[in-house]
Order: structure tokens, then C-alpha cells, then sequence
């Protein structure tokens, strides 16, 4: 896995020694555990070795950010990415991916005079913060179709349920009715009874 973090690391230590004072060590370090990276990170080389020539009180802030405690936050980033690299994880919370699949199929327009439901999980500002950004994938207004006819089932066309469970169109049933004498064949199961033996289904 190529990764800087070593070298940062190093650089790191050698500004310490800057800081400090201690110029022979910081030169000792450099040519101990920098100098072997210079063909690798030649610019980040160069520029870390400017640092031991204008020193912690510079203004320059080419060399002034590796004193800044900002550094240290890059560091801890670099560390990071590397261990998520080198584990094959996600930087993002695998929890927070997960909830976040699951939200986006709750996630819906909502109006403030709806009447809330205490039950929605989306009704917590913690998940709503989770579903920012996230498609509005709900449907206020879910419609059924018909396995048989393929056409939406509406109070004039509703669902009938057989003694098997399965659920079709009172115009699918009743064309399929017509042509065998007033019985029914499931189509996926293959049972068979009477027309008067579906029941209406109400759907709330």
C-alpha cells in the first residue's frame, strides 16, 4: 500500500526538533529519515527543509502551516485514511450507510399540517439529519396493479382475495370466470375454486 503517512510522520518529528531548537538533531533527523524519501516526495522535501532555515517565528506561510496545530489534524487524517485503506473499510460509518438505505425509503415531502405519527422514525430530528441529501423515494399514495391484467386497482376495479391468499382484479377474475363455466385457476399456484368464494379486500 503506498502511503505518505510515514514520511508526514518523520517530517513531523523533524519540526518538533525546529521548534525546539535543537537545529543539529533536526539535522541529524533529516538526513537519517528524510533524506531517503527526497526522490519520492522531492517538493515536500525541499519545503520541509526551508523550516529549518526560517524557523518557528516565520510568517511565510509556505513554512508557517507545519507549526500551525492544524498540522497535527492533517496527521490524524492521514492516519485515518490509511488504517480505513489498509482494513478495506469505508470512511463513512458503516452504521450510518445502513441506516441511510434504509431511511431513504421513509423519506417523503412532508407537509407541517400532517398529522405526525409517533410510530415514523422520521418524526426524530436525529434521522432527519441522516436523511439530508437523501432522494425522496416514498409514495404518499401507493397504487396496486393487478398480477393478471396489469392495471391499477381502484374502487371500481377492486382487489379480491382467494381462499389461498393470493390477490387479483374483480376484471381479472371475473374474465377468467367467464371463460370456465364460473371457476377460478390461480395462475400461480394453480388452485382452483368459484368465483363467489373471493372476497373483497380493503386496503387502508
Amino acid at each position: 500500500m503506498k502511503s505518505s503517512l510515514e514520511f508526514n510522520l518523520r517530517v513531523q518529528e523533524f519540526v518538533e526538533h525546529v521548534r525546539s531548537g535543537k537545529l543539529l538533531d533536526a539535522v541529524q533527523h533529516a538526513r537519517l529519515h528524510l533524506a531517503p524519501w527526497s526522490s519520492i516526495y522531492s517538493k515536500q522535501f525541499y519545503e520541509a527543509m526551508g523550516v529549518l532555515v526560517f524557523g518557528p517565528g516565520t510568517k511565510c506561510e509556505r513554512y508557517r502551516k507545519y507549526f500551525a496545530p492544524a498540522r497535527w489534524d492533517e496527521l490524524v487524517g492521514w492516519f485515518k485514511h490509511d488504517c480505513f485503506r489498509l482494513h478495506s473499510l469505508t470512511t463513512e460509518s458503516l452504521l450510518s450507510v445502513h441506516l441511510q438505505a434504509g431511511l431513504s425509503v421513509l423519506n417523503s415531502h412532508r407537509d407541517s399540517t400532517e398529522e405526525v405519527n409517533i410510530e415514523d422514525p422520521m418524526q426524530l430530528k436525529q434521522f432527519q439529519t441522516l436523511a439530508a441529501g437523501l432522494p425522496r423515494a416514498k409514495h404518499l399514495h401507493s397504487k396496486i396493479r393487478c398480477w393478471l391484467t396489469k392495471q391499477v386497482m381502484t374502487d371500481e376495479n377492486p382487489p379480491l382475495l382467494l381462499p389461498n391468499g393470493m390477490v387479483y382484479s374483480r376484471k381479472g377474475l371475473e374474465s377468467m370466470a367467464l371463460a370456465d363455466a364460473g371457476w377460478i385457476t390461480c395462475p400461480r399456484t394453480g388452485y382452483r375454486c368459484k368465483l363467489e368464494q373471493a372476497e373483497r379486500l380493503y386496503i387502508s
